[in-house]
């Protein structure tokens, strides 16, 4: 007897009432899956005691992986510390490694007695949760990233410390963009989520907020493609350790495996770095830090990380290749690129970063300028053509009328940001109230190796005005004066290094001056007073090598408007001569209006020439008109 065929449809139906009974004892088995969990309230209410958090990773990485981990995320803590002066953080960092290179076995002597907490006690102070300091969010992190070695922590410190990442947090929720450095930006917004995720004992919870952190990273470093200056926000010197918190991020994210970066990341992150190197000294020292001698030994890592993540492109290792010194530079010289001023330009300005470099190209260590006004006073560093700094560190003034010391009661702002192939210029501007207004000019000639540095003082009323400019010089400097005349130079271990001409001083010593240029006690000092209503402190350092030694002269110019001599308080112009090589400035103290100096005609405020000492002529490199005078220019014509 033959056997009938089941319908076709029954057994489908218990084919899908077997698949829904599987699948509902495996949800039933399964943890359930938790929903809409903000990482402050998953901090507030987890077991995240340091022996806890220990165990669980030890699940993920070997005892020995997880420690050499941790070990070189806290060297990477260290790279671009330096400038940033975070004394209480460096203290913690040197605590962490001994907690971990001791595998988190460090006590006191006696049991009985509470252990040394003084390294940590700043950490969540009252004054800093209201906003999100870079230092506490650095100490933050490094607490987070060695938590498996801190044992030793009793309840209560516990306790604390997770209820303040859980404020941390909060807190970088509620406040705008614009108000957070890049530093804290993305310890809050990226790293400390993806160390946090490390911990989380559901899945779904860690792809969450590491997709979360790594999308926020993506887009923060593929805009720096076309624009970087939300990483200079806060200037040039705070750039590195922003990086290095980019690089400490994708090693969690590649622990965590969730993402991987793209073409537009990869170029992103190389244009940091472009920007990082143009702030690099000849040592691999960061630019207006303190000087470490070999400092930059500790952070040959921090390129050679960077370049992997960028993709190793050709064109940027050229750069590093002319540029690093040589014990880094040499993982870069297989290439044979060559550098594009177009894809690298030598100079860079940030105006949202309060921050530039002028250089004078990319394969000389020498030859730039640094200047961070992003902080008072501003910042400003000189190197010379073989790459040693010259002048570095805060570029202080004070103003006295008639005896009486004014404040400066604004901060620096710029005035004017000019840059071409020849010259790079920057203007800013600060107030002492209504008694006067400074404009400090920073003028260099890149061929020439010439650099301008110069004080105006506008003032409001005649008086007794005096100006004082201080500088620090970067070495052990002496200055050699001359015998007769009043230029001199710095010179190291009997050799000159830089040329200084105080264009307002008279040329030889027997006669008056007003115009005082010492160095004391490191200090370059630039001084200059009279009874008028404005005047203009100005200095030239020549650098280059062939001006040392080369025979020099320079005089005031004759001013005339509409064929009257003009005072020194209205308008000033000077000629400068090293050897056969000439050049020409000139200062309007007040209102622009046509004058003519040394058969040159100009109505701009400031302008600098080039003198050809066998046709007579003067070639422009450089003319500044201020608002005013466009204004003015507009309803005449009108």
């Amino acid at each position: 007897m033959a056997t009938e065929n089941k319908p076709l449809e029954k057994t489908s139906q218990r084919l899908e009432a077997k698949n829904k009974k599987s699948k509902k004892q495996k949800v039933e088995n399964s943890p359930a899956r938790p929903r809409d969990v903000a990482l402050s309230d998953w901090l507030r209410i987890t077991d995240l005691s340091p022996e806890h958090i220990r165990e669980r990773l030890l699940n993920q990485l070997t005892s020995k992986k997880l420690s050499q981990a941790s070990l070189l995320r806290l060297q990477q803590f260290g790279w671009g510390l330096s400038p940033l002066r975070f004394h209480r953080l460096e203290k913690m960092l040197a605590a962490l490694q001994l907690l971990v290179e001791s595998d988190g076995l460090v006590r006191p002597p006696p049991l009985d007695e509470p252990v040394d907490t003084s390294w940590l006690d700043w950490i969540f102070q009252k004054e800093t949760t209201q906003t999100l300091h870079a230092e506490t969010l650095l100490g933050v992190a490094a607490l987070a990233t060695c938590w498996p070695w801190l044992q030793h922590l009793d309840t209560d410190w516990v306790e604390f410390i997770r209820q303040g990442w859980a404020d941390t947090l909060e807190l970088a929720q509620r406040l705008p963009a614009e108000d957070v450095d890049m530093i804290s930006w993305l310890i809050a917004h990226v790293e400390l989520p993806l160390i946090f995720s490390t911990w989380a004992d559901h899945p779904h919870l860690a792809k969450t907020w590491s997709a979360t952190a790594t999308q926020s990273c993506h887009e923060t470093v593929t805009a720096a493609k076309d624009d970087a200056s939300a990483w200079i926000q806060s200037g040039g010197r705070r750039l590195r350790a922003s990086m290095a918190s980019c690089m400490r991020s994708i090693g969690w994210w590649e622990q965590l495996r969730t993402s991987s970066t793209d073409s537009d990341f990869k170029k992103g992150f190389a244009k940091l770095l472009v920007e990082a190197l143009r702030w690099t000294r000849k040592d691999g020292s960061l630019l207006l830090s303190p000087q470490r001698g070999s400092a930059g030994e500790l952070f040959d890592d921090f390129w050679t990380t960077g370049y992997r993540i960028a993709g190793r492109p050709k064109s940027l290792g050229a750069l590093f290749a002319s540029r690093l010194p040589k014990r880094t530079a040499q993982q870069f010289t297989s290439t044979t690129e060559t550098i594009s001023k177009k894809l690298f330009p030598p100079t860079t300005y940030w105006t949202n970063g309060e921050a530039g470099i002028m250089q004078r190209e990319w394969d000389s260590h020498g030859s730039r300028i640094a200047v961070d006004y992003s902080v008072d006073p501003l910042l400003v560093e000189v190197i010379g053509m073989k790459g040693e700094s010259l002048l570095a560190g805060p570029w202080s003034c004070e103003v006295w009328c008639d005896d009486k010391q004014l404040p400066i009661t604004s901060s620096w702002q710029e005035v004017c940001w000019f840059s071409e192939d020849d010259v790079d210029y920057l203007e800013l501007e600060a107030s002492c109230d209504e008694h006067c207004k400074i404009q400090r000019q920073i003028l260099f000639i890149r061929q020439s190796g010439i650099v301008l540095l110069a004080d105006a003082l506008l003032g409001s009323q005649k008086a007794n005005w005096r100006i004082q400019s201080t500088l620090p010089v970067a070495g052990d400097y002496q200055m050699e004066v001359s015998e007769k005349t009043r230029e001199c130079w710095l010179s190291a271990e009997g050799k000159r290094q830089a040329l200084l001409v105080p264009l307002a001083s008279n040329e030889w010593q027997r006669q008056f001056s007003p115009h005082q240029l010492s160095l004391e006690e490191g200090l370059l000092c630039v001084e200059h007073r009279a009874q008028a209503k404005s005047l203009y402190a100005p200095l030239v350092l020549a650098i280059r090598r062939e001006h040392l030694d080369a025979p020099i002269t320079w005089r005031p110019l004759t001013i005339v408007e509409n064929l009257q001599l003009q005072p020194p308080d209205v308008a000033v112009g000077y000629r400068l001569q090293l050897d056969r090589l000439q050049w020409i400035f000139y200062r309007s103290l007040a209102q622009a209006r046509p004058r003519t100096l040394l058969g040159c005609h100009t109505a701009a405020d400031f302008c600098a020439c080039t003198f050809d000492y066998r046709t007579g002529n003067a070639e422009s490199l450089l003319e500044v008109s201020g608002a005013d005078d466009e204004e003015t220019e507009e309803t005449e014509n009108i």
